[in-house]
């Protein structure tokens, strides 16, 4: 199905009618670059979130959970530098104090107000510098800015992460940040998604909660699932379509398409930009019995060590795939598998295919990999990305707190 709409070359949250956000530097860990930033609408908006699997989960996610029972937010304000994460019930009042502060500064209820942490777990936030940087957000919250709000929410992120739609009457604009320590569900993100369009919220809800499988639960850089994983969207209403209540509707279909397209988009930049990464890699399982056994095989072969320390030296070491498969927990008769390498077939009929080395070395050589497993049990497919292992992700975790 064809959809009409059209990426947004260089996407900015402010475009989205309703919503400005801005980033300051308030010294929360480092000085010489912004590390608080917010997004506040004009409107209170309908709004949902997803966060982490791990039992040890950040102050924010908390009080998140306690501000967005009636699924209802005007304001995030996020921090680089600290993760507010196992500060036990300090960092949750910490966190609770926050809220208070942006609602009074803004002249919003503090339950309308959501926050979010990202840095090194175990210390606590100093709430002084918080209230710098509410000073600052307050004086230049209206002000246009080159993407100010992920610039101050970056930690060992390389590249800024952006995707956006323009689907005609409304904009779906979303920006991430992560680069280790991710594995679903989720992966080390945290992710804010901001549309204009007027949709109904249960609708909302169910396109967001579909494409997080596909998206950003699709990702894996290193195995390691973090304790601040969040995924925020917010509506603001402010658009001029005609309302999206109907889930059978093309209007539906097209909202969830373009959702689709702005959170796949920020999941592949993420894993692209895993630390120390040099190849972004695309595995494809197909055929199989079913999407989640195809996903299963997938994020098994994704977080396999060898395989991405083969990847980072361009060696066509297809031993080391076949053998994630068959650990994955899933039963399949590897006689009738076929692994490729872009068109490149390596393996089949439970044997190499004589395959040229050279010829591997080249599409290994790539920024960009794709591997392609065919494991014959049905007509299921699912698509997972990740990077390699190089040297310098080792060399960054070895001294992440320094």
């Amino acid at each position: 199905m064809s959809h009409n709409y059209k990426i947004i070359d260089k996407p900015n949250l402010n475009m989205v009618k309703g919503f400005h956000t801005n980033g300051v530097e308030a010294h929360i860990k480092v000085t010489g670059r912004k590390d608080v930033g917010m997004i506040l609408c004009d409107k209170v908006c309908d709004t949902f979130a997803t966060y982490t699997t791990n039992q040890v989960k950040s102050a924010h996610i908390t009080v998140c959970k306690e501000h967005l029972q009636d699924n209802k937010a005007q304001a995030i304000i996020v921090n680089s530098g600290y993760a507010n994460a196992c500060t036990g019930q300090n960092g949750i009042n910490d966190a609770r104090e926050i809220t208070k502060k942006v609602g009074a500064a803004f002249n919003i209820p503090s339950e309308n107000v959501l926050v979010g942490s990202t840095g090194e777990i175990g210390k606590r936030i100093n709430l002084e510098r918080y209230d710098v940087a509410v000073d600052l957000l307050k004086k230049c919250i209206y002000d246009e800015n080159d993407n100010n709000f992920t610039k101050a929410i970056m930690t060992t992120d390389t590249k800024q992460k952006f995707a956006g739609i323009d689907a005609g009457s409304y904009k779906i604009i979303g920006t991430a940040k992560g680069s280790g320590m991710i594995h679903p569900n989720m992966a080390t993100m945290l992710a804010y998604i901001v549309t204009d369009a007027r949709i109904e919220p249960t609708l909302l809800n169910k396109a967001f909660r579909e494409n997080i499988e596909k998206s950003f639960n699709s990702v894996t850089v290193d195995g390691d699932t973090s304790t601040n994983d969040t995924a925020i969207i917010m509506a603001s209403g402010l658009a001029e379509n005609d309302i999206i209540k109907e889930e059978t509707s093309s209007e539906y279909e097209t909202f969830k398409a373009a959702l689709k397209e702005v959170m796949t988009g920020l999941a592949k930049q993420i894993a692209a930009d895993g630390e120390g990464a040099t190849k972004f890699i695309t595995i494809d399982v197909v055929n199989a019995a079913s999407e989640s056994e195809a996903k299963t095989i997938g994020m098994s072969i994704a977080h396999s060590p060898l395989t991405k320390t083969a990847m980072f030296g361009e060696d066509a070491n297809w031993g080391r795939i076949m053998c994630a498969a068959g650990y994955s927990g899933i039963e399949f008769d590897f006689t009738k598998a076929t692994l490729k390498f872009s068109d490149l077939k390596v393996f089949e009929h439970g044997e190499p295919t004589g395959f040229s080395e050279e010829e591997a070395k080249k599409i290994l050589q790539q920024d960009a990999i794709h591997i392609t497993l065919d494991i014959a049990r049905g007509d299921k497919n699912w698509t997972v990305w990740t990077c390699d292992f190089s040297f310098d992700y080792v060399k960054i975790n070895a001294d992440y707190r320094t």
